[in-house]
């Protein structure tokens, strides 16, 4: 049950409680000044806004009111404040000057009942379990060194990506469903160690959860309502808990067999994972995690892999628009990779401007359009208003990265913006934060990186594309999809491939 059942369920609101809030709301609101925001309805607050903007991207709504009210907007989501942050300088007072204030992540139906009660990294509370899985997960399982051990695999699936679209040489394709499922069978591979069919099992469920993961359920708005729960919104998690539940309980046995049967050469997550559950005593360093510990980090890894082929799409569709930008960057990976005749990563860094285009793409389109929500634990004062104890915050990077304050013709696709490479996404250039930043910054941002630089470097050295059936550049349709966790092209990406370099045999 989302937010558009909000006007069908107002009527059942009981009175008496409507009365409380409103005189302590009242009385609260003379003697705490909070950011500037809409006029609010009583006990709803500013859902009606957001219920009648359901049908609009969610991070363009919120930018066009903080056009009217400011960089630091408060609004009240039922029982729940909300401050919403469109500036760098804002931002940066919540992740670094007061960052010790807003680690926190506020409990949603999403965490408690799909993630095992918070248990994977992005909704685990700030504490020591938080600490230990998150330095599992960058020192065992997203460190350089173990995202570079997985480049024969990224090589693999991408070639024989590139092999379908010269098998369709002259012809139009659709690129879209190619470009997810290789980024997913990539992402199960290296978190499980082989190709499993995980991605058709899971592919679905995780679409259903982008819904639930924004934290825009009614039970999520009015936390004290619990009969809320039983109205939809639980009943539809548990059912969606359950279903990805049986996949992954089936695939740790599975694993755990052939792990006592065979020696193993290559380490996937899984393995690193395992090693660190109850039954093999955890380490030295770590606390053991159970079953439910891994499924949640495991389901983590899976489920943020979807971001990769997200910008790749997103980069593909602004070459198209732009066959002069499109152009040079061919110059740039045939240039550099020629004389082998293929791409691997060796040469990678080579690519300034392909690594450009990359980043544009994460200053146009991040990803995630609002970063993870976090949570305050205590009230506090920035930029001159009370920020409440428990307040939400939500971080519009996306209108961030569209400010015309910092960004010069921010509407315009320009990768040469970021050719001297003095801003940067890792998490310093505050008005540039695509994977977050300070402690909860994504920690999967290196491996997400290397699966887009790479599959791009590919397609441009080996094919020349241009939008299929008859569509001009200026008109390729560059419509976001509708609401949800990623900012996903509305319409499939159609192309007509033209192979300009032939592909190694290996």
């Amino acid at each position: 049950m989302g937010i558009s059942s909000i006007i069908f369920l107002f009527p059942f609101f009981v009175l008496a409680f409507w009365l409380s809030k409103t005189i302590l709301t009242t009385f609260q609101s003379k003697t705490v000044k909070l950011p500037p925001g809409p006029r609010k309805l009583p006990l709803i607050g500013h859902l009606h806004l957001l219920a009648a903007h359901y049908s609009d991207p969610l991070c363009q709504y919120l930018r066009d009111l903080a056009k009217k009210y400011g960089p630091l907007m408060h609004l009240q989501i039922g029982e729940v404040p909300a401050i919403v942050v469109t500036s760098s300088e804002i931002a940066k007072e919540f992740y670094k000057t007061h960052e010790s204030n807003f680690l926190g992540r506020p409990s949603l139906l999403a965490g408690e009942v799909l993630f095992y009660n918070n248990a994977e990294i992005a909704f685990a509370q700030y504490g020591d379990y938080w600490r230990q899985v998150r330095k599992i997960c960058t020192m065992e399982l997203l460190s350089m060194k173990r995202v570079q051990s997985f480049q024969p695999v990224r090589e693999e699936e991408f070639l024989n990506f590139c092999r379908w679209i010269a098998s369709n040489e002259g012809s139009p394709i659709s690129l879209t469903e190619r470009i997810y499922s290789t980024a997913n069978e990539i992402t199960t591979r290296v978190a499980l160690g082989k190709k499993t069919g995980l991605p058709a099992k899971l592919s679905h469920i995780i679409e259903q959860n982008e819904g639930l993961s924004l934290g825009f359920e009614m039970v999520d708005f009015f936390p004290s309502f619990k009969f809320l729960r039983q109205v939809g919104g639980l009943k539809y998690a548990q059912r969606l808990h359950r279903q990805m539940d049986e996949i992954l309980e089936e695939i740790i046995v599975e694993h755990q067999a052939n792990n006592n049967a065979h020696e193993k050469t290559h380490e996937n997550f899984l393995d690193a994972l395992l090693k660190f559950h109850v039954d093999a005593g955890g380490g030295e360093e770590y606390t053991p995690l159970t079953s439910d510990n891994i499924k949640a980090i495991l389901l983590d890894m899976l489920v943020g892999g979807v971001g990769s082929p997200v910008t790749l799409e997103w980069a593909i569709a602004e070459l198209l628009k732009h066959p002069k930008l499109m152009k040079k960057a061919q110059d740039e990976v045939r240039n550099v990779y020629d004389k082998q005749g293929y791409v691997d990563d060796s040469h990678i860094n080579e690519l300034a401007y392909t690594k450009s285009v990359v980043k544009e793409c994460f200053r146009l389109h991040p990803p995630a359009t609002l970063l993870p929500v976090r949570e305050g634990s205590e009230a506090c004062v920035i930029d001159g208003y009370d920020i409440p104890a428990k307040a939400r915050i939500l971080v519009n990077v996306w209108a961030m990265g569209r400010d015309p304050n910092y960004w010069k013709d921010p509407e315009k696709f320009i990768p040469e913006r970021f050719i001297d490479g003095s801003v940067d996404f890792r998490g310093n250039n505050y008005e540039y934060i695509p994977f977050g930043a300070g402690k909860r910054m994504c920690p999967g941002m290196v491996f997400a990186v290397a699966n887009i630089e790479f599959p791009l470097a590919m397609l441009l050295y080996h094919f020349d594309l241009v939008p299929a059936n008859g569509v001009k550049p200026e008109e390729m349709d560059m419509t976001v999809q509708r609401p949800g966790l990623l900012s996903r092209l509305a319409k499939p990406l159609h192309v007509i491939p033209l192979v300009k370099r032939p592909l190694p045999c290996k």
